[in-house]
């Protein structure tokens, strides 16, 4: 014991430095993934903020030009609109029927509208102002000025103007009155995407509301003209940078401009389940974020809305080009960082390494000399003792362990037990050994085996071990300390006290069966169904063999009672069955001076209460020893199936019956367990057999 006890000293020394450097390690490790986790997220940071920046001087200066332009195309065709001679001129016009049409009234008109929309261009300039013509005759063209009324008939158009075909003039008809509209279409006989712009015409002189309003001035243009206008896809830079446009749909976002991957105007549609960069610049404006793009690529991006159009301006990067450099430089500095970091943890653990191999030697020599005082301690013992690991190889044997293995304690070193004392006896001991390792604590068992001709009784003490001290071992190597104890006589004297007690029971019980021959074997077959009903409930052996004695000796209290009542062929009287039902308290009397390995006289006392709390000791449910209550239901079968002086016997099935509804006062458990040994395991021909030779 000192020397397992220096052992633990010594374990407790070393594993303290461990301790030490290892929380010096690991706050070396902490405080540097934190630095370099800081440095890191700090130079992102700073990156993504420049950025941010920039991608919003971008779009907060092409939005005001988006929208600059957009006030302009409505300011200048409010201006036409507001023109006293085009007021007079359409409202007679559109009064006018066919030929009754002043021709130069028309002529004016046209030149006005052809002037305007080259002047503002709508339409290509330099073109020779055209004679009068018919206004319902469409032309296709790209872009230019009309005049309509509310009943969507078109008074004027220049040339190139595109035909206004129904569902434009629904959407125009139908817009608000009174105010400007904008609409971006793509109609069914254009290729071309297209910017359409609507102003009120009122009579001259009237006030301008929607009441007043007398027509509709109406500009088209390409879609395409605001890019060549604003130069919204002008080489950058960066080949990433891009400023798009988009619209909301009902269920999509919706490109108007060309992209960088090749799609034209008015294209390119994403799904609004998309957690898309449209998407999310469209749900949240003038907000900054990192997302990912129609090619699915990760960009930095932010957003201006385009008020008069309903448009969203988006301003993105690509996310690796625009971090590139920053992450690069940032991953050289953290690289750097790291191995400075692993360079002074290095440091430590070569330290370490030099102080534990100071401690090693230190520990060989005292590991040596415990080793040697730990051999003459063990080798004065009278039991073997040996130390095997967790794989059961021995690393230490005494004297006496040596010689009944047939050996010498030198050679046995690092030997599987199992090859060393018997694959069995080694198998026995396998569970025990690894529960003592598992667990910490001291695991005790009994096992036998046959020296020569003899059978040997052991019980073996297996204590468990942080570090067996044997030299040359690594720190730590759990073990258990195995102390043989030859404990063959004591289990012989156990064995004949038993033998001896079972005769006892055997001859009292004989002794009461001879006074009450109706109730013969009664006893007997009781300790047989309370057996099988406990096995069955795998109650442990000391309950089982309790249950079985207490059944074998419930009767013996039947010596006090009267043979005249035992042997009467008539009923018996209230008080005369109490007496006999007394009988098994009388039995718990007699024997409460014998000594029992388990509870034998209370489960005899208790074998009379009730499940519902309704006997004699107001004992309820689980309170009630389980003995008891399997003696109490395998006695009240038997009584029901056995033939008495003034009752033939009952039917198997019909006292099961009677057992399973009489729940206030018997176990179900129990009740379940004997029906299943009575059904399924033989019980039935067993007391059917008993019953017969007992007739």
């Amino acid at each position: 014991m000192f020397a397992l006890e220096k052992t633990k000293g010594f374990q407790m020394k070393s594993r303290n430095i461990r301790l030490g450097l290892g929380l010096i390690i690991a706050l070396i490790l902490v405080a540097g993934i934190a630095g370099i986790a800081l440095f890191s997220n700090h130079e992102k940071n700073r990156a993504t903020e420049q950025w941010r920046e920039k991608l919003e001087l971008i779009a907060d200066a092409r939005a005001r030009e988006v929208n600059g332009w957009f006030s302009a195309q409505f300011r200048d065709l409010s201006a036409l609109a507001d023109n006293a001679s085009l007021q007079i001129y359409f409202a007679t016009l559109s009064d006018a029927q066919g030929a009754q049409k002043p021709s130069g009234q028309g002529d004016y008109l046209r030149n006005l509208l052809v002037l305007t929309s080259q002047r503002l261009g709508f339409e290509p300039e330099n073109k020779t102002v055209s004679q009068q013509r018919d206004a319902n005759v469409r032309k296709l063209g790209t872009g230019g000025l009309a005049l309509i009324t509310l009943d969507s008939d078109v008074i004027m158009a220049t040339d190139h103007m595109p035909p206004l075909v129904n569902e434009m003039l629904e959407k125009l008809i139908a817009a608000p009155r009174g105010q400007v509209n904008f609409f971006d279409t793509l109609d069914a006989d254009s290729t071309s995407p297209r910017l359409v712009f609507s102003v009120p015409v009122y009579g001259v002189q009237g006030p301008k509301e929607a009441t007043a309003q007398i027509g509709i001035l109406v500009g088209i243009r390409p879609l395409a003209d605001v890019y060549a206008a604003l130069a919204l896809s002008q080489p950058a830079p960066e080949k990433s940078l891009e400023v798009v446009m988009a619209r909301a749909e009902e269920n999509a976002a919706h490109y108007l401009s060309p992209l960088l991957d090749g799609s034209p105007l008015f294209s390119k549609r994403e799904d609004n389940s998309t957690a898309s960069a449209a998407n999310f610049a469209l749900a949240s404006p003038e907000t900054f974020a990192e997302k990912t793009d129609y090619r699915g690529k990760p960009v930095l991006l932010t957003s201006r809305s385009i008020a008069l159009a309903k448009w969203m301006l988006i301003a993105k990067v690509d996310r690796a080009e625009a971090l590139g450099a920053t992450l690069a430089k940032r991953n050289s500095v953290v690289a750097a960082l790291a191995m400075l970091m692993f360079a002074l943890v290095a440091t430590v653990l070569a330290l370490w390494r030099h102080a534990v191999a100071r401690q090693q030697a230190v520990l060989a020599h005292e590991f040596g000399a415990q080793a040697e005082l730990l051999s003459v301690v063990t080798d004065n013992q009278q039991e073997p003792l040996y130390i095997v690991d967790s794989d059961m190889r021995l690393h230490f044997t005494n004297r006496q362990a040596a010689e009944l293995m047939q050996s010498n304690p030198r050679d046995l070193k690092g030997k599987s037990l199992a090859n060393s004392i018997g694959s069995s006896f080694a198998s026995n001991m396998e569970q025990p050994l690894a529960e003592a390792l598992r667990s910490g604590h001291i695991q005790t068992i009994e096992l036998s085996r046959g020296i020569g001709k003899k059978l040997q009784h052991l019980c073996l003490r297996m204590i468990p071990l942080s570090h067996i001290p044997v030299p040359g071992i690594a720190q730590p190597t759990p073990g258990v300390l195995v102390v043989e104890q030859d404990t063959t006589e004591v289990v012989y004297e156990r064995e004949m006290r038993l033998s001896t007690l079972n005769q006892l029971v055997a001859m009292l019980v004989s002794l009461v069966d001879k006074r009450d021959p109706n109730a013969a074997e009664h006893s007997a077959r009781v300790a047989v169904l309370a057996r099988a009903t406990a096995e069955a409930m795998s109650l442990d052996t000391t309950t089982i063999e309790t249950t079985e004695t207490a059944a074998r000796l419930m009767n013996l209290g039947k010596v006090d009672v009267p043979v005249e009542l035992l042997t009467r062929d008539g009923k018996l009287s209230d008080a005369e069955r109490d007496a006999i039902r007394s009988s098994l308290t009388a039995s718990a009397e007699l024997l409460k001076g014998v000594a029992f390995r388990g509870p034998v006289c209370e489960t005899l006392i208790q074998a009379q209460e009730h499940m519902d709390g309704t006997g004699a000791m107001k004992l309820k449910g689980e309170a009630i020893l389980i003995s008891a209550r399997i003696v109490a239901v395998a006695n009240a079968l038997v009584g029901m199936i056995s033939p008495r002086a003034y009752r033939a016997p009952m039917n198997i099935e019909s006292a099961i019956k009677i057992l399973q509804t009489e729940d206030r006062r018997y176990d179900r458990k129990v009740v379940s367990a004997l029906t299943h040994y009575i059904e399924n395991q033989g019980g039935a021909k067993l007391l059917e057999k008993k019953i017969k030779s007992a007739a």
